[in-house]
């Protein structure tokens, strides 16, 4: 017969300079042990799974209260998140708003083909190749009509 034993915590000392006692799965006693390890935690959760290991009624109402007070933390974490997005929502709508104000204010830059209208309009010669800079340059330095 194959006996399942996990290792829980125990002081370390000159008999025992790892930290740790090995025991009969079936004899943990979750008042007076803790588990060493992830690999024992992992096999006390799987005997509790299977039925193997029945948790008794304090440990069923502590893991219940530890779940409504972890509940009960996630719905504050949820409503502080709702809340910061809102702000997020509102400063976003500010600042389009404040981008849309300023691009309102801002003088339009004429295309290069509004460039050519406006020298043609005003009869100055431009080379058709010409860059904007060129051409706004042009229009910036032409005389006042």
């Amino acid at each position: 017969m194959n006996i399942e034993t996990i290792r829980i915590k125990s002081p370390v000392s000159d008999e025992n300079e790892l930290g740790f006692v090995v025991i009969n799965k079936v004899d943990f006693d979750p008042e007076l042990h803790e588990p060493f390890d992830d690999e024992s935690r992992a096999a006390l959760a799987s005997a509790i799974t299977s039925g193997e290991i029945v948790p008794s009624m304090p440990e069923l109402l502590a893991a219940r209260d530890a779940l409504q007070a972890r509940e009960r933390e996630l719905n504050d974490k949820a409503a502080a998140l709702a809340e910061q997005a809102a702000a997020n929502e509102a400063e976003a709508q500010r600042l389009a708003d404040e981008a849309a104000a300023q691009s309102a204010a801002a003088p339009k830059k004429p295309s290069i083909a509004e460039l050519r209208d406006q020298l043609t309009a005003k009869q100055i010669a431009f080379d058709p190749a010409a860059s904007k800079a060129d051409l706004q340059a042009l229009l910036d330095n032409a005389p006042a009509a």
